[in-house]
């Protein structure tokens, strides 16, 4: 038998042959449901094993048998799995088929069954498991309704599809007639087989996801990239090696035109790779040329995994750029000369040379350096401190702080555009820390001397440090005699403040002053400054 005689791909039952298939199945719910929208479904698997009795009696010395599968169906020993499912899912109306084939044969060949394409059909509240199947006299047989099967409560669906878990599975009268050997059946109808299991999926756009998609202009790296929605049935291909087959997505890392899609018309000229996988159905691998040759899988879910090599001057380097070939990427679209518009999709990769700033430490009046490095020649701005521009790779260009910057941490932002507009703009911070000083002590200049009946004057005054905004602040005098002191108060203005000093009583009083600081110079507590003899 061959493979087209085996695997004769989906069919979706007629509304009067699933009546017919359906009478007198299993109960798919205890109550009836409300008419609902079926899902498309376009990918997934049914899963079943037939009988595992049935697999153990092959493998017995009396049967001396075997089980074998035809691609894209797959078996673990226990269970086989029929991918590629398709069709349409609602509770109470359904016919989801998946393709593929299993063999089971035994007695030297006397014993020959291959079952095919299997579809779950629902109609209203019944379930049954249809086939094809040819015989072991070589007898083909369609659509037969093999089993009974019981959804209650086995069924879970979302909006991404529907999952089919260990589902009761019980052989009909016709299942009954195929399985048998010389003349007699394996099991009579009503017996209870393994469960069934689906994994229904519904379409989904087409999704591309990579691993990193901003680099140094100088880097090479390695990206995965993780595609869904792709089934492989919706696009075949046009040209050898796959025509008539699914065509399968290229996958790859290059620099395109603006207008690159083929759906557009674009001539394969605005598409140029420096690194490109195809990902195809395993089967077609080899044809291909391998994975040598850049072949990976396209799973029957639409799924794929491709790594790809990421560098700039790979894709620059690439023979027969033109400066319309602007837009670096990772794309993906149709391969084997098929077009279709949903698989085109693009993922722009950036390069971005980050410039080097160093932070700096220093201490108020005293100014501060910052540098910046670039690695490709470009335009650096610092905000607040200025635009410079390197000519070369590796150059250093310096920013002055002004010396009256106010103490504390300042953060300024550092903006590089680079000279080569496919790099894009990048950006950073560069910290400058600065610290507070102490100013000079405090003076005090007494101009009307106190007496016990009036009051005096007195000009305060704190100095700043070279090249330091004037002093701010509060400033105290202290006057002391013997155990008695009084207090003068006031705030600065530019360096000095008049105070007016209390009537002291006769004798010798002694001044202090005291600074409070500000934003830019550090406290400092009494210090000596004079004293003050009152006579009257």
């Amino acid at each position: 038998m061959s493979s087209q005689t085996l695997i004769r791909g989906r069919r979706l039952l007629t509304g009067t042959t699933v009546a017919a298939l359906t009478a007198g199945v299993l109960a798919f719910s205890p109550t009836a449901h409300a008419a609902e929208a079926p899902q498309e479904i376009v990918s997934g698997s049914i899963s079943w094993g037939l009988k595992s009795s049935f697999r153990t009696y092959l493998a017995s010395p009396i049967a001396k048998g075997k089980v074998t599968v035809a691609q894209p169906a797959t078996d673990d020993g226990s269970r086989t799995t029929f991918a590629y499912a398709s069709g349409s899912w609602a509770s109470d109306s359904a016919s989801v088929g998946a393709q593929g084939s299993v063999t089971f044969t035994g007695h030297e060949g006397a014993l020959d069954l291959t079952i095919s394409d299997p579809r779950i059909v629902v109609t209203g509240s019944s379930a049954q498991l249809v086939v094809d199947a040819v015989d072991s006299d070589g007898e083909t047989h369609d659509d037969v309704a093999f089993a009974n099967v019981s959804l209650s409560g086995k069924v879970a669906q979302t909006a991404a599809g529907t999952e089919i878990t260990n589902a009761p599975a019980v052989i009909t009268a016709d299942g009954s007639d195929l399985l048998s050997y010389n003349g007699g059946a394996f099991y009579p109808a009503g017996t209870a087989l393994d469960p069934i299991s689906a994994s229904l999926r519904t379409r989904t756009a087409p999704a591309v996801s990579v691993s990193k998609v901003t680099f140094a202009p100088d880097e090479s790296a390695t990206v995965t990239v993780k595609g869904s929605g792709y089934y492989p049935q919706d696009v075949l291909a046009t040209r050898l090696p796959l025509a008539g087959g699914s065509s399968g997505v290229y996958v790859g890392f290059g620099k395109y035109e603006p207008n690159w899609r083929p759906t557009a018309n674009a001539a394969s000229s605005a598409r140029k790779n420096a690194d490109v996988r195809w990902a195809v159905l395993a089967g077609d691998i080899d044809k291909i040329g391998g994975a040598a040759d850049g072949g990976i899988e396209l799973r029957p879910d639409g799924t794929f995994t491709a790594e790809l090599k990421i560098s700039k001057a790979d894709a620059d380097a690439i023979e027969g750029l033109t400066a319309a070939h602007t837009r670096y990427g990772v794309y993906t679209y149709p391969g084997g000369g098929a077009k279709f518009a949903a698989w085109e999709t693009a993922t722009p990769v950036g390069f971005v040379s980050a410039p080097v700033a160093s932070n700096v430490s220093t201490k108020y009046a005293k100014g501060a350096t910052v540098t910046v490095t670039t690695k490709v020649p470009g335009t650096v701005t610092v905000a607040g401190l200025g635009t410079r521009t390197t000519t070369a790779a590796g150059q250093t260009v310096r920013f002055a702080v002004p010396r009256t910057t106010t103490a504390g941490t300042k953060r300024y932002t550092v903006i590089f555009t680079p000279a080569d507009t496919s790099i894009a703009r990048a950006s950073t911070t560069v910290t400058v820390k600065i610290a507070k000083v102490a100013a000079y002590k405090a003076k005090v200049k007494v101009g009307k001397k106190p007496t016990s009946k009036k009051k005096g004057k007195a000009v305060v005054r704190v100095r700043a440090v070279a090249g330091g905004a004037a002093t701010t602040g509060k400033v105290r005098v202290k006057l002391t005699k013997g155990k008695k002191s009084k207090y003068v108060t006031a705030n600065l203005v530019k360096g000095k403040r008049t105070v007016t000093l209390p009537k002291l009583a006769k004798g010798k009083w002694t001044i202090r002053a005291a600074y409070f600081g500000n934003a830019n110079y550090t406290k400092r507590g009494y210090v000596k400054v004079g004293t003050v003899k009152v006579t009257k």
